[in-house]
């Protein structure tokens, strides 16, 4: 991370909440993890989101 800071008085407290701001940033750490779902249980999940949206239209059009 970079952070822009300036020496004058002025910006003193623009400066320490950045610089607050950064060393918190830092310490973010990010683990990347790999989805070990199968292919066939999201299709079975979807056919199943299928029929249960299917049955719910047909629930609501026999009762207009």
């Amino acid at each position: 991370m970079m952070c822009a800071v300036a020496p004058a008085s002025q910006g003193f407290e623009e400066t320490i909440n950045t610089l607050k701001y950064a060393n918190r940033a830092k310490e973010i750490k990010i683990q990347a993890g790999q989805n070990k779902r199968l292919v066939s249980m999201h299709v079975s999940d979807y056919k199943c989101i299928i029929d249960d949206l299917r049955r719910e239209e047909s629930e609501e059009s026999s009762t207009r």
